[in-house]
């Protein structure tokens, strides 16, 4: 029989999940407050090609997607206290 740690990688999937989430959180807040999109380098005016409320809702979608990573660690780190520690296979089955 192999035993394998069944709780370890849910939560490894959370931290991952965490680690991207934020990063897209960051993202989102520069994007929101004082980034703009490249099309603006190449364009004769600024917001020519991309208006400035398609670049707040692209923003602030970046900003929900975020906090639903984050969300969706928290519901893995929250199942992973009832998931058992230890699984375990037969040797030929896995």
């Amino acid at each position: 029989m192999k035993k394998y740690k069944l709780r370890g990688l849910v939560s490894i999937a959370g931290w991952i999940i965490l680690v991207f989430g934020l990063m897209v959180i960051t993202d989102g807040v520069y994007d929101m407050f004082w980034g703009e999109p490249e099309s603006n380098m190449f364009s004769f005016y600024k917001w020519q090609f991309v208006s400035l409320q398609q670049w707040a809702n692209y923003a602030r979608f970046e900003l929900i997607y975020g906090l639903c990573c984050v969300l969706i660690t928290a519901y893995l780190w929250g199942l992973s206290k009832k998931v058992p520690e230890y699984g375990v296979t037969k040797e030929g089955s896995l």
